[in-house]
């Protein structure tokens, strides 16, 4: 179940039941250390709220791409687009195109639900 012999679980196990917690051996996680930041992260929230002329940036929509290079040039850490996006998934955003709606011949409609 856990990809180890009979002798690594019982070691283990008897490891715990004798020191709890304490006994137990501290393992850094595989793998290459973070390189978000917490102001990094903070900075990625709060411009999303914004809308990119009034950073500079002469789009009329955020992405990923755009994001990632707006974040590197203010932060001075670089990460790819998915790792923007996995952030932003991380906070309840969502990384889709636009719908795009006219209010204004809607709301000429009387079966406008608006004009109730």
């Amino acid at each position: 179940m856990v990809l180890r012999s009979n002798d690594t679980v019982t070691r283990v196990l008897k490891r715990y039941l004798a020191g709890g917690l304490d006994a137990m051996p501290r393992r850094t996680p595989p793998g290459s250390p973070r390189t978000v930041t917490p102001q990094w992260e903070a900075a990625l929230l709060r411009v999303t709220e914004l809308d990119p002329h009034t950073v500079g940036v002469q789009s009329a929509n955020w992405t990923t791409g755009l994001l990632a290079e707006y974040l590197a040039a203010k932060t001075g850490i670089s990460v790819n687009q998915e790792t923007v996006r996995t952030y932003l998934h991380a906070h309840d955003y969502a990384c889709k195109r636009p719908t795009w709606t006219l209010k204004r011949k809607a709301e000429e409609r009387p079966d406008y639900a608006g004009n109730a």
